[in-house]
């Protein structure tokens, strides 16, 4: 190979770096319209049906989760990350609120059960939209900002 062949080999190869870890990459600085649509809708199911057992506020943090922190939903617990950006498989959350795997099905039928089709669709929507939430001080979500 020439000197010009590997110089072309390892500049393509940095270049496409990146896009090889992307999944491992924080998600994109969410907009106003991405921000309204985590406060009026997300937060609400996450409030009433994760809350409990994985936040912040209620000191509780089964399977080492936390939901009530961007951070926490990013780096997930003990089976990985809850929230993957822009990635339905690779999102735990929407795993587990499906319900067709019974080894991951959140919340547990004693809490409740299965959130219904409706609220599983919009959580697939925010991860689909890149899971935007905001980001506060500390590791608990905040309102929203000016």
């Amino acid at each position: 190979m020439s000197r010009f062949q590997n110089m072309t080999l390892g500049l393509l190869l940095a270049l496409t770096q990146p896009l090889v870890a992307a999944d491992d990459a924080k998600p994109p600085a969410p907009t106003a319209e991405g921000l309204e649509f985590f406060e009026k809708k997300v937060r609400p199911i996450l409030s009433e049906h994760c809350y409990e057992c994985h936040s912040i506020a209620k000191k509780s943090s089964k399977g080492s989760l936390i939901l009530d922190s961007l951070d926490g939903m990013l780096k997930g617990g003990e089976e990985g990350p809850a929230v993957v950006p822009g990635n339905l498989d690779k999102s735990l959350l929407i795993r587990a609120v499906r319900y067709h795997d019974p080894d991951l099905a959140m919340p547990p039928k004693k809490k409740g059960g299965h959130i219904g089709d409706a609220k599983v669709a919009v959580l697939e929507q925010w991860v689909t939209m890149g899971a935007p939430a905001p980001v506060g001080s500390g590791d608990k979500l905040t309102g929203l900002t000016d």
